[in-house]
């Protein structure tokens, strides 16, 4: 049943369905907009057609991490596109996907702010210093449940260690955060300036940049930020594994890569480099405390 429900799903929302059993099928995390034109070009060069499935915002990840966890054995999906690593490592560690993981490009977790209020809040020396009284209800974050603010609050965890973890967040509580249904949403209430501080992607607060909105991303120090680079690996027993390998080595390709920084999916080759603490060195520890981080958030950020 889950099956045909999947598949309904795929030649609802993927290119040139019609049951194309012979299509190269993509389950996307990262945003269609940025996956679209990648996928019409790997088409045009290789005549591989691909059909996609896309999560949406507010589960950004969760939601098709648990689709694939759920097809385990009899996958309907050949390719895993996100734009994080935590998961598709945890999904490898399941044996849902193949070992040989692809990982391009970065992006960053970032303070955003309204211009205007650049020369306030530019010099925002830590997390820590969220919990402050003047950040009472004017602090906008995604709900940390899904998404690379999930992940960048389990790496915090990991980092801190529980005891000033869980201090942070309860004071970051204690002030009343605007909780918003994932990262882009933190950048379009910040761009109407419905709070002094959000914290979102880099990628997120760029694109609205293109769009005209007054905002402006402030770095965080090291030891706060989260460096989310891209991840593509092959689902284990897919049906298309040939057409799975020779997308995994298009998305090798610089020039692909090149064309997701322009798009703005991916930070600028020559961005300033982010501290070694922005980086998730022990992947054992964190893949196996992360339903810890997980279970404390859901029961405290309550919808």
């Amino acid at each position: 049943m889950l099956g045909a429900v999947v598949l309904g799903l795929l030649c609802t929302w993927g290119a040139g369905c019609s049951r194309d059993t012979e299509a190269l099928v993509l389950y996307a995390a990262q945003d269609r907009v940025f996956v679209d034109p990648i996928l019409a070009e790997f088409t045009r060069q290789t005549g591989i057609r691909v059909r996609v499935l896309y999560d949406n915002e507010a589960t950004k990840t969760v939601g098709l991490v648990n689709r694939l966890r759920a097809e385990k054995g009899r996958p309907l999906a050949d390719v895993w596109w996100s734009n994080e690593e935590l998961q598709t490592r945890r999904l490898i560690l399941e044996q849902v996907l193949e070992p040989d993981l692809k990982v391009f490009g970065a992006r960053q977790r970032v303070l955003v702010c309204h211009t205007n209020e650049m020369p306030r809040w530019q010099s925002l020396t830590s997390l820590a210093v969220l919990t402050n009284r003047a950040f009472d209800g004017q602090f906008i974050v995604a709900y940390p449940l899904a998404g690379s603010t999930l992940n960048h609050f389990a790496a915090l965890r990991l980092r801190w260690g529980e005891n000033a973890w869980t201090q942070w967040l309860g004071g970051l509580l204690a002030n009343r955060p605007i909780l918003v249904d994932g990262n882009s949403a933190v950048v379009r209430w910040m761009g109407r300036k419905e709070g002094f501080v959000g914290l979102t992607d880099s990628d997120d607060v760029r694109f609205a940049c293109r769009e005209g909105a007054p905002l402006a991303a402030i770095p965080l120090p090291p030891g706060d930020g989260l460096t989310i680079p891209n991840s593509v690996a092959i689902v284990a027993n897919g049906r298309h594994r040939a057409a799975a390998l020779r997308f995994i080595e298009f998305m090798s390709r610089p020039e692909v890569q090149r064309r997701l920084r322009d798009d703005g999916a991916l930070d600028p080759q020559e961005s300033a480099p982010v501290g070694p603490q922005d980086s998730v060195e022990d992947w054992e520890q964190l893949i196996r405390e992360f339903h810890l981080a997980a279970a404390w958030l859901e029961k405290n950020f309550l919808r």
